[in-house]
């Protein structure tokens, strides 16, 4: 069960498992083994419910607003991109009434490693690109958005540019209720 605490969980889990030469043992010092060593997987999973949509399935060609679709869609609608097309953003993920999820994903999903697997750079050629300039997020949550999930994009700043975050998950919100959740991005 995906709980609103994911975008926590989330960066708990990377920050433990991006930073191995960081480790400290009981007394105090470095662990020279773990210098060199590959970061650490995640050590626990969000178990998500099976993807599904109930609704009509958007498709947007390389060159169409994908922000159009993104505020067009419905809960329980599926939004496809063009594999190795480019989108430019930044992309603003509004609330919407409901708790279906809006799926948004590469038309090439079938060729990327199965659901709960690992993509690799050679999968890169079946993403789309989300990309964003002038210093914002590729993604932007707004108040209260909720049950959005990504699947198979390439997010990333627009060549050339420097993005303070490329996933911005709410901003000045004062209220649990207004805090976005149910985001979910995976083999990305």
């Amino acid at each position: 069960m995906v709980k609103p605490v994911l975008t926590a969980f989330l960066a708990v889990a990377l920050v433990g498992a991006v930073n191995p030469i960081a480790s400290q043992q009981r007394d105090g010092t470095a662990q020279a083994d773990q210098r060199h060593a590959p970061p650490e997987r995640p050590r626990a999973i969000v178990d998500l419910p099976p993807e599904t949509t109930t609704g009509r399935t958007i498709h947007v060609k390389a060159g169409e607003s994908l922000q159009t679709a993104i505020d067009s869609a419905a809960p329980g609608d599926r939004i496809t991109l063009d594999a190795r097309a480019t989108y430019e953003g930044p992309f603003r993920l509004p609330a919407k009434e409901g708790n279906g999820w809006i799926v948004i994903a590469s038309a090439a999903e079938r060729q990327l490693p199965a659901r709960g697997e690992r993509v690799a750079p050679a999968d890169a050629a079946h993403m789309p690109r989300l990309v964003a300039s002038s210093g914002a997020a590729v993604l932007i949550a707004m108040p209260g958005a909720h049950h959005y999930r990504f699947v198979g994009l390439e997010l990333s700043p627009a060549s050339g540019e420097y993005l303070n975050a490329i996933v911005q998950l709410g901003d000045s919100e004062t209220s649990a209720d207004a805090q976005p959740h149910h985001i979910v991005i995976e083999r990305s």
